[in-house]
C-alpha cells in the first residue's frame, strides 16, 4: 500500500476509537478525561443528564459508564463551591483562547464572568505546583482583563476522590 493509503487507515482507526469512550475508559485517568470532557460541555447543575443521555444514545459511552458518570457527577455537586459556580446565570467560557497581542494563547478550563470572575481548572493525577503556576497566569490575565481580582480553583478528578484546591488572587504578589 502507498504511504497515503497507510496513513488514511491510521486517522480512520484513530476517529473510531475516540467515537467509543468504553474502549478507553479503563483507566482512572481515561475516566478522568472524560470527566474533563463532560465538564467543559455543560454550563449548569443539571447539564450533564442530557450529555450522558446523548452520548449512552449515541454508543459513545456504556450503560456501566453512564452510572459512574452521573455517580460522580453527584459527588461534584455535593461541593457547594462547584455547585455554586455551575449555578450562577453569568456567563460562562469553557474551553476558550485567550489570545494575548503578543500571539500567546491560553485556554483555561472554565472562566465565569461573574463578580470577582473566577477560573475553574480541571486535573488528574497528581498535584503539581505547576498547576498553581498555570491558574495563578489565569488569574493575572483575567485581572487584567476584567478589572477584577479573580477567584480561581484547581479541581482533582481523580477516580476515587475530588479534590478542590483555591488559587488565591492574593498570593500571587
Amino acid at each position: 500500500p502507498s504511504k497515503l493509503t497507510h496513513w488514511a487507515e491510521r486517522l480512520r482507526i484513530a476517529q473510531q476509537r475516540r467515537k467509543s469512550w468504553d474502549a478507553v475508559v479503563d483507566t482512572a485517568r481515561d475516566f478522568g478525561v472524560l470527566m474533563h470532557r463532560l465538564l467543559a460541555e455543560i454550563d449548569r447543575v443539571g447539564d450533564e443528564d442530557a450529555w450522558i443521555t446523548n452520548a449512552l444514545a449515541s454508543g459513545e459511552i456504556s450503560a456501566e459508564t453512564a452510572d459512574l458518570l452521573r455517580k460522580r457527577m453527584e459527588g461534584i455537586w455535593d461541593q457547594p463551591q462547584l455547585k455554586e459556580w455551575f449555578s450562577t446565570d453569568a456567563p460562562v467560557y469553557a474551553e476558550r483562547e485567550i489570545a494575548l497581542p503578543n500571539g500567546t494563547f491560553y485556554r483555561p478550563d472554565r472562566v465565569i464572568m461573574s463578580h470577582p470572575p473566577v477560573v475553574i481548572d480541571f486535573k488528574t493525577g497528581a498535584e503539581h505546583a505547576e498547576h498553581h503556576e498555570q491558574v495563578a497566569g489565569y488569574l493575572r490575565l483575567l485581572a487584567g482583563i476584567s478589572g477584577e481580582e479573580p477567584a480561581g480553583a484547581l479541581v482533582y478528578l481523580n477516580a476515587n476522590e475530588l479534590v478542590v484546591k483555591n488559587v488565591k488572587f492574593a498570593t500571587l504578589k
